[in-house]
Order: structure tokens, then sequence, then C-alpha cells
């Protein structure tokens, strides 16, 4: 008996780490996505799969950056970090929510745009990050949520920011 309850909390164990490990499919993010005319696949990354982007990524190491999402072009796919999933997952109208809309309209623009430019895709993000909010619900947006994507494209690096036409 006691064989079998190890066994157990041992399968339990891998299980909730493979979860931990490998990002999951956002069915309705995809849909929000497509009602603004961008066909992606949208998912959340695990903490390992942020690491690896990381480690991967062109942007300098930085004790004030966080990778917050990343576009595959190539696949057509956004993955989000988990920090931006929860603050999408909440769906209540507050900053934090207009937040991870405003990073995923972002990482959406790379795709639709096909272009590895962060000032495009941030001026995309910026024109429609309250349309994927209307395709999920969100009826307007408050004055704390603009000010707070505003501050957030304020705050990103220089080759984010630019006129947008």
């Amino acid at each position: 008996m006691r064989k079998q309850s190890v066994a157990v909390v041992l399968l339990a164990a891998l299980v909730l780490a493979g979860s931990a490990l490998a990002s999951y499919r956002q069915p309705e993010l995809e849909r929000a996505s497509a009602a603004i005319g961008v066909a992606a696949t949208v998912r959340c990354a695990s903490r390992a799969e942020v690491k690896e982007a990381m480690d991967h990524s062109s942007a300098p190491p930085s004790p004030q950056y966080e990778l917050s999402g990343w576009a595959i072009r190539e696949l057509r796919a956004v993955y989000l970090a988990p920090r931006t999933c929860g603050w999408l997952r909440s769906r209540q109208n507050t900053p934090s929510y207009a937040l991870g809309l405003a990073v995923l309209a972002h990482e959406l623009g790379h795709i639709a745009l096909d272009t590895s430019g962060e000032k495009a895709a941030e001026c995309f993000g910026q024109a429609r990050w309250r349309g994927l909010g209307r395709a999920l619900g969100l009826e307007y947006a408050t004055e704390l949520q603009l000010a707070a994507v505003q501050e957030l494209h304020r705050s990103t690096p220089p080759r984010y920011r630019g006129a947008c036409s």
C-alpha cells in the first residue's frame, strides 16, 4: 500500500512538473485575435520557456526588463509570459488587463505585419489593443487603463518607440 501511494505522489509530481514546463493554448485569445484580423496561435508560456526565450533574446540583459511576450512569425504564434496571461485571465476592467491586451496586440503586430521591427509592432499594438478588449467583452477603456498603456509605451526601450502614422 505504501509503495502504491509513493508511486501516485511521484506520478502527480511528474504531471505537475510537466505542466509547469509546457505552454498551453488560449482559444479565446485566438478568437479575439482573429476578430482584429490576425490569425495566430496564442499560448501562455511556462516560466522555463520564458527563461529560454530570454537566453535567446536580442534584448540586452537588464534588471528592469522583463519579457512579457514574443512572437514566432514563421509559425504565426504568440507566446505570453505567465504574468501577462495572469493579467488577461483576470478579465477585470483594470489597468493590468489593459496591459495584457497591449502586450498581446503588440506581439500580434509582428505576425500581421510580418516584421521583427519593434516600432512597427508597437504602433500596431497601440492602435488595436482596445479592439482586442472589445472582442473579449471589454465595453470601454477607463482613464486608468489608457494611462497604464501609455506609461507602458513610454517606458519601453527606444527601439519600441516612434511616431505612428
